[in-house]
């Protein structure tokens, strides 16, 4: 081998070397812009699903005074605090509920939707169990998230 062909193979080496270096540090980028777009997903989903599960948790427990101030404004505006008791004991499935499972979550801004079904809920053939859909709508203002609608079985409470 002459002088002049190794020298080409150590340049092509060398070459070689910077491109495999360039692409492990490009897929690590990659894999770190991906890791904190994912975490910053969740932790845009995660607070308006915690006023949905609030909401519930003080509807179950009978704190129906913390519940009644998940509601937006305007619904408190129309709205006392007797009359949504009143509406609690129209929605059994919703007083019955253990929980809801939001298995949909969408958020754009500063308005949520997210839906699933109510967890333990009492069937109209009796039993528990039965998959109830359920949907919240909420709005952000400041740092807390407040319910402008809830949806069971296609009637809005």
């Amino acid at each position: 081998m002459s002088d002049g062909e190794s020298n080409t193979l150590k340049y092509v080496g060398i070459g070689c070397l910077i491109v495999g270096l360039l692409g492990v540090c490009g897929v690590g980028a990659c894999v770190t812009c991906v890791g904190a777009g994912a975490g910053g997903i969740m932790a845009a989903v995660a607070a308006p699903a915690e006023a949905a599960h609030g909401f519930m948790r003080e509807v179950r427990t009978g704190s129906t005074p913390a519940a009644y101030a998940r509601m937006n404004a305007s619904y408190r505006a129309a709205n006392t605090q007797a009359d949504f008791d009143a509406r609690l004991l129209a929605f059994p499935a919703l007083t019955a509920a253990t929980d809801a499972t939001i298995a949909q979550r969408n958020v754009h801004g500063t308005t949520a939707t997210m839906s699933g079904t109510l967890d333990g809920t009492v069937c109209a053939a009796g039993g528990t169990g039965c998959a109830v859909p359920v949907s919240f709508e909420l709005h952000q203002e400041g740092e807390a998230w407040f319910i402008d609608a809830i949806t069971i079985e296609g009637q809005v409470f």
